[in-house]
């Protein structure tokens, strides 16, 4: 089925680039063909999202510390590659299709880096009036590091990484002209490399949400989404002492990672003031996950997951300049906290985390 979805977006990307080529003849399809670039440089004081467990056994510890870290904050450089082909199509309708490209480099721990790719398919029809708009959008990651784990068939200590797809439709339709109220439902794998495949998880998510922008110069969007994620690669592993199996008692591998979570987005934007007659704009993003793992194990088989609820929440502040009409510059922070409600003190320990960033970005668009 995902070779399926794959196959079907990747032939829908093909044939929405190609149609220019096709409209040669008719000039008429093409509507406008853009590119931005977009490169920056973001601090983050906790790559890899450790506790401040994991941080004093990184600082502290006379052994070696298990993922190998030069340092575990860093600089992250991040280039992004984003070309837009706009389509006239017919019955007044209109296809806009979007492809991102980015890349992310760190500075002390090149083994982090990472690439994302990104297409989004905008239908909608051409009136200035128009009432909806359906979104159709695919995100992947071929291979994210996560930290290296303990693995049980070895013995020793490796990398786990994953690969995610993401597959998602969102219609939108407006009855009250500075109200949008949009529905989306969203398919998401995470498969990870051969030594892990116990994390393996399948997610199903649905929501609602809204855009306001009837305090100009001010606007306003909330979502909520449900999400239902079944850890599929689980059963490949019986129960077990965790204590017994991993030296440092902080293995997930073991047990049932299946959970249900509310999450809610909140984001504000729009026009502060002037500087030196530059306009300036300020951006809000805020999101809040509430997590319960719903295994049915024991708490003694599985002690990181049975009874177990995460909170986690973020919030990144920004504001952009338009320097001239093609350049904007972004400077902007963020704040990032899970904490973890266990029965078992170690988990809670070993799971809360918090990471601090801040990043600047310069952006231009190719007239």
């Amino acid at each position: 089925m995902t070779r399926l979805i794959r196959g079907i977006l990747l032939t829908v990307l093909l044939g929405s680039f190609a149609l220019p080529t096709q409209a040669t003849a008719r000039k008429s399809f093409l509507s406008d063909v853009s590119l931005s670039l977009q490169f920056g440089g973001r601090y983050v004081d906790n790559a890899i999202r450790l506790s401040e467990a994991d941080i004093d056994r990184f600082q502290n510890s006379p052994q070696p510390f298990e993922t190998p870290l030069k340092a575990y904050d860093d600089w992250k450089n991040e280039l992004v590659l984003k070309p837009t082909l706009r389509l006239r199509l017919p019955q007044r309708h209109r296809l806009i299709a979007v492809y991102s490209f980015k890349m992310a480099e760190f500075a002390n721990n090149p083994f982090l880096n990472y690439q994302t790719h990104t297409l989004n398919l905008y239908f909608r029809p051409m009136s200035l009036k128009r009432w909806w708009l359906v979104n159709f959008r695919a995100f992947t990651i071929p291979s994210y590091y996560l930290r290296n784990h303990y693995d049980r068939d070895t013995g020793a200590f490796h990398a786990a990484r994953f690969q995610n797809w993401q597959y998602r439709i969102a219609p939108r339709f407006r009855f009250w002209k500075p109200l949008w109220i949009k529905f989306q439902a969203e398919f998401e794998t995470l498969y990870y490399n051969t030594k892990f495949t116990e994390y393996d998880g399948e997610m199903i998510s649905v929501g609602l949400g809204g855009d306001y922008n009837g305090l100009k110069p001010f606007n306003f969007s909330l979502m909520y989404l449900r999400n239902h994620s079944d850890n599929i690669g689980h059963s490949s592993t019986d129960g077990a002492n965790w204590n017994s199996l991993d030296p440092l008692g902080s293995d997930t591998e073991y047990g049932d990672a299946t959970f249900d979570e509310d999450e809610f987005f909140i984001r504000g934007t729009g026009h502060l003031t002037h500087l030196f007659s530059i306009p300036i704009r300020g951006n809000i993003n805020a999101q809040l996950r509430r997590r319960i793992y719903t295994t049915d194990n024991s708490l003694e088989n599985d002690p990181f997951h049975r009874g177990r609820l995460d909170v986690r929440w973020k919030i990144t502040p920004s504001i952009t300049a338009a320097v001239t009409p093609t350049v904007n510059i972004t400077l902007g922070a963020g704040y990032e906290e899970r904490t973890t409600t266990s029965d078992v003190a170690r988990v809670e320990e070993i799971k809360d985390f918090r990471v601090r960033e801040a990043y600047i970005a310069f952006e231009y668009e190719l007239p």
